[in-house]
């Protein structure tokens, strides 16, 4: 793959279980994420919440709105993300995102290969059956080159 993809463990073991209320220990992390933001490296910050059986269509995310860096930090359960070139369907990745995973597509990841979230019949990684429950991303994505905040001050709608 010509652009960078990163998957980085972010959390130890011991904090990572499927409590509702463990989101709340996130809430740091979504504050740099903001703060980020402000120093525009990562602009476009949302947070997503999957019920066991959602998942996310593939897509590619807009050159419109989004810029050449999508970071997620993914939170309570694990699940499967997987890449597929758009030129060439044959040329594709699966990830193993485990919760207090955090992965970074940047470049031709974001752009050249389309993302989803694996729905739960289809959950496997490898051979390995990967079971679904609630899950929660928090998702930072920079701006397109050339493009700031608006001029009210508010960064184009998210990707």
């Amino acid at each position: 793959m010509a652009g960078e993809l990163s998957l980085l463990p972010l959390l130890p073991e011991p904090f990572l279980d499927d409590s509702p209320t463990l989101w709340l220990m996130y809430l740091p992390l979504l504050a740099l994420c903001k703060v980020l933001a402000l120093c525009k490296v990562l602009s476009s910050v949302h947070v997503l919440d999957l019920e066991a059986r959602g998942y996310i269509k593939p897509h590619v995310d807009s050159v419109k709105f989004c810029g050449a860096t999508i970071a997620g930090l993914s939170l309570l359960s694990p699940s499967v993300m997987r890449l597929v070139h758009t030129q060439e369907p044959g040329e594709w990745l699966e990830l193993l995102l485990e919760p207090g995973s955090l992965y970074i597509l940047r470049g031709s990841a974001c752009y050249d290969f389309s993302h989803e979230i694996l729905r739960e019949e289809e959950s496997f990684f490898g051979e390995r059956r990967i079971p679904r429950g609630w899950q929660i991303s928090v998702i930072c994505r920079s701006l397109p080159e050339g493009m700031g905040t608006g001029e009210s001050g508010q960064s184009p709608p998210a990707c």
